[in-house]
């Protein structure tokens, strides 16, 4: 059903209001995790994740942590406060997106509490925020309507990888604990209909999308999104490995009129573009032999 989404006072949204449809009924339906408590790689409270499972990962002045999908299937944003960081870990389940937030970007002079809207646009999270209750998209990284219609949210770094990469790289990580106060199974992946796997499963989209979905890739088909100014690329996993020739390697491409090199090692689901850079110079980039 069309969703009763907060507009701005104009009436208006970024999007075509009609397009934003409710998933769930109301604010926090799913509920996100505030200032989760976070745990020992090797702790009991971290024995739900397996090798292979996905983590977001980040290094802060206080240490390596990891931020399950596991986890974030089931509440999708974790607000996290500590030291001097503030910021929102998300994860939309049904497009595959983790993205970090600062807290204290989103409005001036203010550290926001991010949550689930309980709205999707595209198959996509709307995250909504209590002190302004506006609507934000998560992979349009903007405000959709409310007061802040058009801001753009604040994004900060995060790494993406399998948890036997992220610990291999980093055996002192904290993670978040398996006991967060709620009654959920997160070793079980939700979203499964008709006995099938929604990650893998091409024919499910969740929802029509507008624009249609490209016809040239699966609908499941991992990309990874560049953003250099207002030019933004996207490079499909498959496409650059053919690319590279290896399911690991470096491509060297040009965004915005910036260089930039595309690191990737596919059996770890890792994929980061950097700027080549060192002392104001480019640099070549390359993979290193084992």
């Amino acid at each position: 059903n069309p969703a009763t989404i907060q507009q701005d006072p104009s009436g208006q949204c970024t999007v075509p209001c009609d397009d934003i449809f409710s998933a769930c009924p109301g604010r926090d339906c799913i509920p996100p995790l505030d200032s989760p408590t976070m745990v020992a790689a090797d702790s009991p409270e971290a024995a739900y994740l397996a090798d292979s499972d996905l983590v977001l990962g980040l290094r802060t002045s206080e240490g390596p942590r990891a931020y399950p999908h596991n986890i974030l299937w089931w509440h999708e944003v974790a607000n996290v406060e500590f030291g001097n960081d503030a910021f929102a870990i998300t994860l939309c389940p049904l497009t595959g997106s983790g993205l970090r937030f600062d807290r204290r970007a989103f409005v001036p002079g203010r550290t926001v509490r991010m949550g689930v809207s309980g709205l999707l646009y595209n198959s996509n999270l709307v995250l909504w925020d209590r002190e302004t209750e506006s609507l934000w998209s998560q992979m349009r990284i903007e405000s959709v309507s409310g007061p802040e219609i058009g801001s753009v949210a604040p994004l900060l770094p995060v790494l993406e990888m399998t948890w036997l990469a992220w610990r291999t790289l980093h055996p002192d990580t904290l993670v978040i604990s398996s006991d967060t106060g709620f009654s959920r199974d997160y070793k079980a992946y939700p979203y499964v209909r008709g006995g099938l796997d929604y990650r893998t499963n091409d024919a499910d989209t969740f929802s029509v999308t507008n624009p249609p979905p490209d016809e040239q890739f699966q609908n499941k088909e991992m990309v990874t999104g560049v953003f250099v100014g207002d030019t933004v690329k996207g490079y499909v996993w498959s496409r650059l490995q053919d690319r590279a020739g290896a399911d690991q390697g470096v491509v060297i491409d040009e965004v915005g009129g910036t260089a930039i090199a595309l690191v990737f090692h596919l059996p770890s689901r890792y994929v980061q573009a950097f700027e080549p850079r060192a002392g104001g110079e480019l640099i070549d980039l390359e993979l290193k032999a084992q």
